[in-house]
């Protein structure tokens, strides 16, 4: 930044990315690489330069017990369940992202909207962000599906994992290849599936059709 203002770029913001956050924690920058937020934000704002924050909307799952926004999450069962893998601590569904697993906000829980409105808040308080660059709102996983684990542990990743849902040959995928009546691994009966030209299907680097909404919010 530095060299920005002194050779007199232009430069009207400064993005904290993905990187910026600890690597088991949301809402919770990694203080190795950014050691002082607010002597930061008192630098830019002489220069009218804002400070935007990074969210991405997948919460943490490996070590969940240590990490404040999975078990704020939990406590509030804010997050999107699965039909296939009821195993999976809290029955949620569970994905990747940046090669972690992660539980998924549930939108459609009135529950959700107070839960993640309060790590937002949290967030700013520690962070004294000028906006928010919210990117991965799709439902978005590097895995294709979902992703199961046999039995219950303290961490997802310690699991030995076993995919369900997906693409790859040593998948279970039948019910994707069928039209009427689909494999029980489904509990939806699609009258038509597209192929993509790639090797693919609806749940491509997506959450699988099985995921389930509380619209109780209960």
């Amino acid at each position: 930044m530095n060299n920005y203002v002194n050779n007199k770029f232009p430069l009207e913001a400064v993005y904290l990315q993905q990187d910026s956050w600890d690597g088991t924690k949301d809402f919770v920058l990694d203080q190795t690489k950014i050691s002082d937020v607010n002597g930061l934000k008192n630098f830019l704002n002489p220069l009218n330069i804002k400070l935007v924050a990074y969210i991405d909307a997948a919460v943490k799952a490996g070590d969940r017990t240590n990490n404040p926004t999975y078990m704020a999450g939990a406590n509030a069962d804010a997050f999107i369940k699965s039909t296939l893998n009821a195993g999976n601590p809290g029955s949620y569904l569970v994905n990747q992202r940046n090669g972690k697993n992660v539980v998924y906000p549930d939108w459609m829980n009135d529950k959700c909207v107070d839960f993640w409105t309060a790590q937002v808040s949290q967030y700013q308080q520690n962070v004294p962000f000028d906006g928010l660059w919210t990117t991965m709102n799709e439902p978005f996983g590097e895995k294709n599906g979902e992703i199961g684990t046999n039995t219950l542990k303290e961490s997802f990743d310690s699991q030995e994992q076993t995919v369900l849902v997906g693409d790859n040959q040593t998948y279970d995928q039948s019910w994707f290849y069928t039209f009427y009546p689909l494999s029980e691994n489904s509990t939806y009966k699609l009258p038509f599936v597209p192929q993509f030209q790639q090797v693919g299907n609806y749940d491509q680097l997506s959450l699988s059709l099985n995921a389930t909404h509380n619209l109780a919010g209960k």
